[in-house]
């Protein structure tokens, strides 16, 4: 299958990172795209247009402020839009849907209903809900009297009308999928399975689900249905599914699959297109165009882009300012949410700061507490981690780069164990530099005239231009004591050619360096190995070893446990570490209790006939950060040990997969050391 060549158009993004867009389609001329606006709580949605040419932002419209918007459904004409929003009144959710006319953004009915999923008749004269009590409703758009309704017993995943404005097709969560004639309140099962991803053709006749494998299990079974004779076609997905449509002939499936934008040939059942690109992902939206020679895709934070098929397109990516001479491309950095300077690594701060103001109870993130105490993950064998108030934490080997590249960019200070009171292997890096990252309110203090609260702005505080390699943000987020942290693109450049690891730059960051970004990183690499040789001495004492040598004779069993460990070996098609086979036989698949001081974090150690390889993706979009990793320990809470086979070692370094954000990040350099973490020694 020929390669299809295809061009990229980024629209322009809305400025403020509260709002994001959930969901874009174009408009039945082919010419505009129309997006719904997510925000935050109190704060008004918003309804924007955007040319598909250029990307230029054709029209944003402040919606009505009704404390926070959920989601939207275009009808099968495109002419119109429904926008369910909700907001709290006396611990009662109070919700309402608006019908917006695509083509003017006037609003054209209000329905007093709390929204789960809806669909529109054909000829848009009926819209069918689905609302948080499981009832299935179908009402005149025009007045919002009702027309029909039914109870169900499960969470419904999809309501569509067939070819004529009777039938309703209602997809279960669990169950069969439904036939509804609201009419003469007739009803059959037509699917033995609703599934979890579906899509409708224009037409209604063509049915495409997506069905799970089962637990523990990747990929998907997809069912393409007619559903006039409800004859259905099977095959397999193997990548991850957020949101997925038809094209108009039916002939394409498009699925945004989280972190890459995958065209399905439904003739050939095979991939037609499969896009992916650093600093590209988060795709959760995809959407044909009504000729079906374009796809609007949502990805990067809600950002719209277009995916032009058509002969002779053209890229058109947003011009953004260029560093003049003496300053620097900059990108911001992030890191893990727990911190180790944190009370449970999310909460305040383990070193409070003062206030500074007593009239608007500002913080002084200046200040330095002495002595500087850390938390929990200490251990944690990586090179830099983000700390309270927009600076680092940082070993030796990142603290020698700093010095060598940015002399006089941070000052740096001891720190110490919380419970033990005794030294760390790391230094509190203050940044010296701050530079004002985002747009302050209009209201201030009216003692020091600071402001109250500052707006994020997605172009400034992702992509700064600044003078200085490292700097911290002058402004604040969150609970007052968090600051952004920025790179110059080169430090960043340079710190992954030494391979040290902690942080990674932020999804929407998607600059390159550019030729005297990669010179400058020639140079300071050379001159950091030149000071890495002027300070080795001798290795450092190996504590770890001895420690598990004695720890396996307090705890080892009388009688050793047999496992087959050459067939666990031949199955996974690794040699596994000799620690971790000295570990199984002589203690078995032991459980450890309050893992890093966590209480009721529990580990268990898989014997080795459960192990399994897996594909993992750590923290960051660039796909050098994905690597095979056996599945070595599992928790009670879906959080996940295993060992990282990028480098060819049986003594593979651990990694631990936080389920929650779904990263995996550094543990210990080995299986022995994170035993002697896992027991708390």
């Amino acid at each position: 299958m020929t390669k299809p060549e295809f061009a990229i158009v980024e629209c322009e993004p809305l400025r403020k990172q509260h709002h994001w867009c959930s969901f874009a389609e174009f408009l039945p001329d082919n010419k505009k795209v129309i997006g719904f606006v997510n925000c935050q709580v109190d704060q008004p949605f918003l309804i924007a247009l955007w040319d598909a040419e250029s990307g230029r932002k054709l029209k944003v419209v402040d919606a009505i402020p009704y404390s926070a918007s959920s989601d939207a459904w275009i009808s099968p004409d495109r002419g119109l839009l429904a926008i369910t929003t909700y907001t709290m009144e006396k611990d009662r959710t109070i919700g309402k849907t608006f019908i917006v006319d695509t083509a003017t953004l006037e609003f054209r009915a209000t329905l007093p209903h709390l929204v789960q999923q809806a669909a529109f008749s054909r000829d848009g004269q009926l819209i069918a809900i689905v609302d948080d009590q499981k009832n299935v409703r179908v009402l005149k758009v025009k007045g919002g009297s009702e027309v029909a309704s039914l109870k169900t017993e499960s969470y419904l995943e999809c309501v569509a009308f067939r070819d004529n404005a009777e039938e309703l097709l209602i997809l279960q969560g669990t169950g069969p999928l439904l036939s509804w004639n609201f009419r003469t309140n007739k009803k059959a099962n037509c699917m033995k399975s609703s599934g979890c991803h579906v899509a409708l053709s224009s037409d209604g006749k063509t049915l495409v689900t997506f069905f799970g494998k089962g637990l523990g299990k990747k990929g998907w079974t997809v069912e393409k249905t007619d559903t006039a004779n409800w004859k259905s076609e099977k095959f397999d997905f193997p990548g991850d599914v957020r949101h997925c449509s038809l094209s108009p002939d039916k002939s394409k499936l498009a699925i945004a699959a989280d972190k890459e934008l995958v065209v399905w040939d439904l003739v050939g059942n095979c991939a037609w297109l499969k896009w992916k690109k650093p600093h590209y992902g988060d795709i959760r939206h995809a959407s044909f165009s009504p000729d079906g020679q374009r796809i609007a895709c949502i990805m990067n934070h809600g950002q719209v882009h277009i995916f032009d098929f058509r002969t002779g397109a053209r890229e058109q990516m947003i011009e953004r300012p260029k560093p003049k001479a003496g300053e620097l491309e900059c990108l911001k950095m992030v890191g893990p949410d727990d911190e180790m300077d944190r009370v449970d690594g999310y909460l305040e701060a383990l070193n409070p700061l003062p206030v500074a103001c007593p009239t608007c109870k500002r913080v002084d993130l200046d200040f330095v507490p002495s002595p500087y105490v850390l938390g929990k993950k200490i251990e944690s064998p990586v090179d830099f981690a983000p700390a309270v108030a927009g600076n680092l934490l940082v070993r030796e080997s990142m603290k020698r780069v700093l010095d060598v590249v940015a002399p006089g960019s941070c000052k740096f200070y001891p720190t110490i164990h919380r419970k033990t009171k005794q030294p760390t292997p790391w230094s509190l890096a203050v940044l010296q530099h701050t530079e004002t990252t985002s747009e302050p309110s209009a209201k201030k203090c009216s003692k020091c005239r600071e402001p109250l609260e500052w707006s994020d702005v997605m172009e400034a505080t992702s992509n700064p231009i600044s003078k200085h390699e490292i700097f911290k943000a002058r402004n604040w987020w969150g609970d007052g004591d968090r600051r952004d942290l920025y790179f110059s693109v080169r430090l960043e450049t340079l710190v992954k050619k030494l391979r040290l690891r902690g942080m990674v730059r932020y999804v929407d960051c998607k600059q390159t360096p550019t030729p005297e970004d990669v010179k400058w990183v020639e140079e300071k690499f050379r001159l950091i190995q030149q000071a890495s040789d002027k300070f080795a001495g001798k290795p450092a004492k190996d504590t770890v070893t001895g420690w598990f040598e004695d720890y396996l004779k307090r705890v080892a069993k009388k009688k050793p446990v047999t496992h087959d460990f050459e067939a666990a070996e031949k199955k996974l098609g690794i040699k596994l570490p000799e620690s971790y086979r000295r570990f199984v036989a002589a203690v078995g698949t032991k459980t450890f209790k309050d893992v890093d001081g966590e209480e009721e974090f529990n580990a268990h150690i898989l014997p080795p006939k459960k192990l399994r390889v897996e594909s993992c993706l750590e923290r960051g979009d660039d796909e050098e950060n994905e690597f095979k990793g056996v599945l070595f320990a599992v928790t009670d809470h879906g959080d996940a040990f295993y060992f990282d086979l990028t480098r060819n070692s049986p003594d593979y370094e651990v990694r631990k997969h936080d389920h929650e954000v779904d990263s995996f990040e550094p543990y210990a350099k080995n299986f022995a050391e994170a035993i002697k973490r896992l027991a708390g020694d």
